[in-house]
């Protein structure tokens, strides 16, 4: 047996080891270091089932949602936090407040009618704010897009998140109506399609999935 090659095994060894030790170290060196928290005031970007504040609002063309802690005017927010401007109509500014179909009246979201132009991006069109309580109060979300089309085309939300089950009141822009399921994935219609309603009445707390058209 060749007893330099066992002299020499434990030092092979050691060295290893310190070649390991010294690498994680300038991994170590190399790590960005942890960002802070979003200063005060600043929306917090967070998945889409996730609001992290009173105040949320969801652009449907990238399903990012921003947050904002207390109430706070949603235009002025969504136009600072985009450059743009909003356009936002409430419904009960351009028709009378529609009632509500009856429970069952529609099998699956059935809202939109035919496009009525080309897609745009110079302007955030409001189309919906959903509220935690009746008369439009409490934590809401708002959802928005950039499309020129606005409701001509049905945007759906099979599941709702940690909305599930909260909406109390609605509130329609620019000519847009919501519908409320009671189950996930548009499976029985409580409420709507409506335009705009200070209380969902027996659909309170009950929505598990909407669409806005």
């Amino acid at each position: 047996m060749d007893t330099t090659a066992r002299r020499r095994t434990p030092v092979r060894a050691a060295l290893a080891t310190a070649l390991v030790t010294a690498g994680a170290t300038a991994l170590a060196l190399l790590a960005p270091p942890a960002t802070a928290d979003s200063p005060v005031g600043e929306p917090t970007v967070t998945a889409v089932d996730e609001p992290t504040g009173d105040t949320c609002w969801l652009d449907v063309d990238t399903m990012v949602m921003r947050c904002w802690e207390g109430t706070v005017d949603i235009v002025a927010a969504i136009e600072e936090a985009t450059g743009q401007p909003v356009v936002a109509v409430p419904n009960d500014e351009l028709d009378p407040e529609p009632s509500a179909t009856e429970p069952g009246a529609a099998d699956g979201p059935g809202l939109a009618g035919p496009p009525s132009g080309p897609a745009s991006t110079a302007v955030v069109e409001l189309m919906m704010t959903v509220y935690d309580d009746i008369d439009y109060g409490g934590p809401s979300l708002s959802y928005s897009t950039s499309d020129s089309r606005i409701c001509g085309i049905e945007h759906q939300f099979p599941t709702l998140g940690t909305w599930d089950n909260r909406i109390e009141s609605v509130r329609g822009y620019n000519g847009c109506r919501i519908l409320l399921y009671q189950n996930t994935s548009f499976n029985g219609l409580i409420y709507g399609p409506v335009g705009t309603s200070s209380n969902v009445g027996s659909a309170r707390n009950q929505a598990s999935s909407l669409a806005i058209g």
